[in-house]
């Protein structure tokens, strides 16, 4: 086997090499992006030097065509050579955020004074009308899904919601908010016991039941939520109680028509084989 020769070379010309060799591979792949070529390492925050001279990042900020909220800014150039000939725009979009805002609805409903005998008089006057989640309250449907989704779906604390809308000059307190949604939970309780019947009427369901903490004074409390999951229909529902008994479960299968169940090894779910319900683990 013929030896392998070597050459040494000097450590300051070695690095210019070196240095020499990165600058033809970015040179080879693209001068203007400055990506490496095929075989070295990518940088995905990589910058790109447009042909204005400006750094750009590729941000991947993507926008419906058909979204209607969109405006369009004409910008003009400035001392048009003679003879030049309009061909297209150079389009750039910009992703603009208007936050919410809070207008006061005003309900007028007439009074009117009837009169009656020996001179006296009753008064009458119109509905509150339907469209008012909650009568007799200052707030509206709109503001209701507001703080509904700003809290299940966001997670936003309440005190955070209030100090929001304190920002604008709206006051009110965590209090009015929690009140508002216990009367939202009794508008949506027909809702909610339409779903339990929907997975009660499947063939096949899930149940599974799991801790949920509760903060108390000097800590915090398990109680559980159960769930009931219907995969072939695609609905579920969930059911809060305060302790993980095989009662409960025997109340919610108590209107179940199916004829599969499926479970962990839970001891509480055991006698639905009493009823003819098959249990699969």
């Amino acid at each position: 086997m013929q030896e392998a020769s070597y050459i040494c070379v000097p450590k300051l010309h070695w690095d210019k090499m070196t240095s020499d060799l990165d600058f033809y591979k970015k040179w080879y792949a693209n001068r203007k992006t400055e990506r490496y070529a095929p075989g070295t390492e990518v940088d995905n925050q990589q910058l790109a030097i447009d042909f204005a001279g400006e750094s750009v990042i590729d941000e991947n900020i993507t926008s419906s065509e058909g979204n209607s909220n969109r405006k369009e800014v004409i910008v003009e150039l400035e001392n048009i050579p003679e003879g030049a000939k309009f061909i297209r725009y150079e389009t750039t979009e910009v992703l603009e955020v208007t936050p919410p805002s809070v207008s006061v609805l005003v309900i007028k409903r007439p009074v009117f004074m009837v009169p009656e005998d020996d001179d006296r008089f009753r008064y009458v006057t119109a509905d509150y009308p339907d469209f008012l989640p909650i009568p007799k309250s200052n707030t509206s449907a709109s503001l209701l899904a507001y703080l509904i989704v700003s809290k299940f779906v966001d997670h936003l604390p309440i005190y955070r919601m209030v100090q929001m809308f304190r920002r604008d000059g709206i006051i009110f307190n965590s209090s009015t908010i929690n009140n508002w949604f216990k009367k939202v939970h009794e508008l949506l309780q027909c809702l909610y016991e339409k779903l339990v019947d929907q997975v009660q009427q499947a063939s096949y369901i899930q149940a599974d039941e799991t801790t949920i903490k509760l903060a108390r004074k000097g800590g915090t409390v398990d109680n559980y939520m159960w769930y009931y999951h219907a995969p072939l229909e695609k609905v579920a529902c969930l059911q809060y109680q305060k302790e993980r008994a095989a009662e409960y479960a025997d109340d919610f299968f108590l209107d179940y028509e199916g004829d599969f169940a499926q479970a962990d090894g839970y001891a509480g779910y055991n006698h639905l084989k009493d009823r003819g319900i098959t249990l699969l683990a």
